[in-house]
C-alpha cells in the first residue's frame, strides 16, 4: 500500500476501540488501490487482527511467513469470502453480480466460523450488483452475523441504494500525490524511462492502477506525436497519419485508449493557460476532441479514423 497510512490508521483506530463496525465501504475513483486494502485489511482480520491491534500493531501488515497468508492466495481459507462478477467458459465476464450469486454467499454465513475467529466478505465491486442482487445482500448488512467483516468496494458510492450507504463506516480513498504514484510504477515496473514515468503519473491522474494500465501502452512515444501536432500543425498530415497507422491495429487497442486520455488532458490544459486570441482555438479543440472521446468509447469506431480526426483537431492550436 502506498499513499494511504490514513486510512489503515482509521481502520485499526476501530479496532483498537472495541466498536468494530461490520461493514466498510471503501470509496473512489478506480484505480487507487482500494482492492489491495480489503485483501490486506482481511489478511489482518484472519489472523485475530483485534487482538493484534489490541496490542500496539501499527500497521495492518503480517509477517511474510505468517501461516494465513499461503492459504489466501491459494484461495483455500475457509473465511474468506468474495462477491464478484463471474466469467463463463469462455472468460466473457458476467455484466452483473446475480443475487443468486449472493443467495449463496449468504448461505455460507448461517454456519460458525471455524477456520478462524473472523469471517471476511469483500465485495469487488458492489456498483456491480443487480438490483435484486443488493436488496438481498441488503437484509444481511442489516443484521450482519457475529465476527463477520464486510468490505463493499464503490468506485461511485453515490449511485448505490441509500440504505446499503447507511449501513457502512465508509473510508474514502483520495488521489494520490505524484510523488507516491511515481513511487507505485517503479517498485511495479522493469526500468522504465524517465519519459515514460512522466507521461503515466500525468495520466494517472492520481491513480497509481489507472497509470499501471497504460504502462504496457508505448504511451511516451503517443505523447510526443501529440504534443508535436498542437506544436506544428502537422501541415502535411505526416505525424496524424503515421499515428493513425499505429493505433490502427487490434494489439493497439490499450494505446488508442490511451491517445484518447492524453488528448484530452492536452487541450484541456492549453484551454486552462490560453488568453487573448488563442483561448478560442483552444476551447473549439476542447470541445471537439471531448465529444470524439465520448462516441469513440461507446462506439465501434474505426481507430485509425478516430485518431487522424483528434491530431486534425489538435493542430488548430498551432499558432
Amino acid at each position: 500500500m502506498i499513499g494511504h497510512e490514513s486510512v489503515a490508521a482509521a481502520f485499526l483506530d476501530a479496532l483498537r476501540s472495541g466498536r468494530m463496525p461490520p461493514v466498510w465501504l471503501l470509496s473512489g475513483p478506480q484505480g487507487l488501490g482500494k482492492a489491495s486494502f480489503a485483501a490486506k485489511a482481511a489478511a489482518f482480520m484472519l489472523a485475530d487482527g483485534d487482538h493484534a491491534a489490541a496490542a500496539g500493531a501499527a500497521s495492518l501488515d503480517l509477517p511474510v511467513d505468517h501461516p494465513v497468508l499461503p492459504l489466501i492466495a491459494s484461495g483455500a481459507h475457509g473465511e474468506l469470502h468474495r462477491l464478484e462478477r463471474l466469467t463463463d467458459d469462455k472468460g466473457k465476464l458476467a455484466r452483473n453480480i446475480t443475487v443468486d450469486q449472493v443467495r449463496a454467499q449468504i448461505a455460507k454465513l448461517r454456519t460458525r466460523p471455524t477456520a478462524s475467529r473472523w469471517r471476511v466478505v469483500i465485495v469487488d465491486s458492489i456498483d456491480d450488483c443487480e438490483r435484486g442482487a443488493a436488496n438481498a445482500l441488503l437484509k444481511t448488512l442489516e443484521e450482519p452475523p457475529d465476527n463477520s467483516l464486510f468490505l463493499l468496494i464503490s468506485h461511485a458510492p453515490g449511485r448505490l441504494l441509500p440504505t446499503i450507504r447507511s449501513r457502512c463506516r465508509q473510508l474514502r480513498f483520495a488521489a494520490l500525490p505524484d510523488a507516491a504514484v511515481r513511487d507505485a510504477l517503479l517498485s511495479a515496473l522493469p526500468d522504465p524511462s524517465s519519459d515514460e514515468v512522466a507521461e503515466l503519473v500525468r495520466l494517472g491522474a492520481g491513480s497509481p492502477g489507472r497509470a499501471l494500465a497504460f504502462a504496457s501502452a508505448g504511451v511516451a512515444g503517443t505523447a510526443r506525436k501529440l504534443d508535436q501536432i498542437a506544436a506544428t500543425g502537422d501541415k502535411d498530415n505526416r505525424v496524424r497519419a503515421e499515428l493513425a497507422r499505429e493505433l490502427a491495429l487490434v494489439a493497439a487497442r490499450p494505446r488508442y485508449e490511451a491517445m484518447l486520455e492524453q488528448a484530452t488532458r492536452l487541450v484541456a490544459d492549453r484551454a486552462r493557460t490560453a488568453s487573448g486570441s488563442t483561448l478560442p482555438a483552444a476551447l473549439g479543440a476542447y470541445d471537439r476532441i471531448t465529444e470524439i472521446r465520448r462516441f469513440a468509447l461507446s462506439s465501434s469506431e474505426d481507430p485509425a479514423t478516430v485518431t487522424f480526426t483528434v491530431g486534425t483537431a489538435l493542430a488548430t492550436l498551432a499558432t
